[in-house]
């Protein structure tokens, strides 16, 4: 490790900058932001003190029991260092806890970023009425629906090493940092193959926006295709080893006298699940329309929230690194569509890690350009951003199944009243594509192929 580069000494910066801010100019931005924190935690919650497992789904629940006391199984290293840490019998109050600590470290390591990033050319109310309409959105209210997701451990040791990866000039020790981290997110969840795998690997390869992503693109293909293969032929656990896995560990709580063992939801294989989700959406023609209609109920609120940030982000070399990562690891991420059918949860979770990794990689010393800055300073409230977050809340986008199906059902018969509207307006818009490329790039500070004012005008 020859220099400590820009990247890692964000964090810092962070942490300084928000002891040395000036309290009383932002103590009511920070209460806005928490306001939305709050409006979202109390619509996608599952709390109840008289609960068994009090915030915690049973589902979420079962992932921190299993373990490799019997043989070694898919997302079993959680359970098995809690198992040698704290014996045979679990604390659901301390889960809990810590489930909720690692959630509120993750946003606020995401919200810090967010906040540098729109803080040039704005005053105090722009931003931080920005950040409290994203902190209302289900880009936050899945982490709280979910809490006790595994995935939340691997986002917030992604979050906390990849600017250390970043920083290393040796590409052998990028790998071998990369090589670690991925092994230790597969042994919690499988998921990260798709979800973090792509991401770590950006951050090996040094050089030009251009070729990065080819070249991360054919290490992500060369590392997934044996994993995916060996994840496929894996089977399931016995009946009987199931059942000494269940004796082995157990959830407590403390406050009840209530006790949790594990669950079957865990016990089924990869080719089970692609059964269901076969039989889910393609047993009626009523389901497969469903499913046909599930990826703008699910990306809905992402690409609504993409617009608002690259609104108000002044940075366009940043909006186009920003929109390309996040495009590279929507593609990379596809796989999970098929497999389960937490989309919702996929696609936010895939729009924080696309943001985080843009803000860290442009800062390496191989990624690095002259900043190109639109100083235009906007006064709140910016007409643009508000009807983007008109488009964000008018569809009731909240829900408790908001992982799952996106946007409620109940706005089924919005979306087909839409339709023709819906139709009519990307039959315009591919008739002037140019043109709407133009618009897009100037309006949200970007930098898009085949959008050049000559080009227009041809």
């Amino acid at each position: 490790m020859r220099n400590i580069k820009p990247a890692v000494r964000l964090g810092n910066k962070i942490l300084i900058g928000m002891f040395r801010m000036n309290t009383k100019k932002i103590l009511p931005g920070i209460i806005f932001v928490l306001s939305g924190l709050f409006y979202s935690f109390w619509l996608s919650n599952h709390c109840g003190l008289k609960s068994l497992t009090i915030c915690i789904d049973r589902y979420w629940l079962d992932h921190w029991l299993v373990n490799y006391s019997q043989d070694f199984t898919r997302r079993g290293l959680l359970g098995e260092l809690i198992r040698k840490l704290l014996g045979s019998e679990l604390n659901i109050v301390f889960i809990n806890l810590l489930c909720f600590v690692a959630v509120m470290i993750v946003l606020l390591l995401i919200f810090s970023n967010l906040y540098r990033r729109i803080s040039l050319g704005h005053d105090k109310i722009f931003i931080f009425s920005v950040l409290a309409f994203l902190a209302a959105t289900p880009l936050t209210s899945v982490f709280f629906e979910t809490l006790g997701d595994p995935l939340h451990i691997i986002l917030l040791s992604y979050l906390i090493i990849i600017p250390v990866i970043t920083s290393i000039e040796s590409r052998l020790w990028r790998i071998v940092l990369v090589s670690i981290a991925v092994l230790i997110s597969l042994l919690i969840h499988e998921a990260s193959l798709f979800l973090f795998v792509p991401a770590y690997v950006l951050a090996i390869p040094k050089g030009s926006h251009s070729l990065l992503y080819k070249k991360s693109l054919g290490i992500f293909l060369l590392v997934s295709i044996p994993l995916l293969a060996i994840l496929l032929s894996s089977s399931s656990m016995s009946n009987t080893e199931f059942e000494l896995l269940r004796q082995s560990m157990r959830a407590v709580n403390p406050i009840t006298g209530q006790i949790h063992q594990l669950g079957g939801a865990l016990q089924q294989s990869f080719l089970g699940l692609l059964e269901g989700e076969r039989q889910l959406y393609f047993s009626s023609y009523k389901s497969t329309f469903l499913f046909l209609i599930k990826p703008i109920r699910t990306l809905w609120i992402p690409l609504c929230s993409f617009f608002v940030i690259s609104r108000a982000t002044v940075d366009r070399v940043f909006n186009t690194f920003f929109l390309r990562t996040w495009l590279f690891l929507m593609l990379c991420s596809f796989p999970l569509y098929i497999i389960a059918h937490d989309w919702g949860r996929f696609a936010v979770y895939t729009f924080w890690i696309a943001f985080y990794s843009s803000s860290i990689l442009i800062y390496t010393s191989g990624n690095q350009k002259t900043i190109e800055v639109n100083c235009a300073r906007y006064s709140y409230p910016d007409p643009w951003i508000m009807v983007l977050i008109i488009l964000i809340f008018l569809p009731h986008p909240v829900s408790t199944i908001y992982r799952i199906d996106g946007i409620p059902k109940i706005t089924k018969a919005f979306l087909i009243a839409c339709f023709p509207a819906f139709l009519t307006a990307m039959t315009l818009l591919i008739m002037n594509w140019k043109k709407v490329l133009f618009f897009v790039q100037e309006e949200l500070h970007l930098s898009l192929p085949f959008s050049s004012k000559k080009s227009v005008e041809k």
